[in-house]
């Protein structure tokens, strides 16, 4: 995986365990200062939403579009939820990032604790 791409899981790695959810749903503008700010990466809008699909494709990270409503009943669109897979923290523990290993426990046990039990 090439540092950019890497970069931008980081990024949304950190802000998810800083949120404390599987998810965060950082701005586009967010991530590109982040990534300049912290990794010294300056990459453009369309290489972001490049690398990001990248991501997706390779099923290390899962984009889910969310929507608002208006006061007028307008229909927006609001940032999408970004939740990096089981896969995804897999890569980064295999780089070294040690709350990964503790994001795949809880994913883990979050999703056996979803599924139905058959009957």
């Amino acid at each position: 995986m090439r540092t950019t791409k890497y970069s931008i899981l980081v990024g949304y790695g950190g802000i998810t365990e800083k949120g404390g959810k599987y998810y965060s749903y950082p701005s586009t503008a967010t991530m590109l200062r982040l990534l300049c700010e912290y990794t010294g990466v300056a990459i453009s809008r369309s290489a972001f939403f490049k690398h990001t699909r990248d991501l997706k494709k390779e099923g290390l990270i899962k984009v889910i579009r969310r929507y608002g409503r208006r006061e007028n009943g307008e229909i927006y669109n609001r940032t999408s939820a970004v939740c990096i897979t089981i896969k995804g923290y897999a890569v980064l523990a295999a780089r070294g990032v040690k709350w990964a290993l503790t994001m795949i426990k809880k994913l883990r046990k979050k999703l056996t604790l979803e599924k139905p039990v058959p009957q």
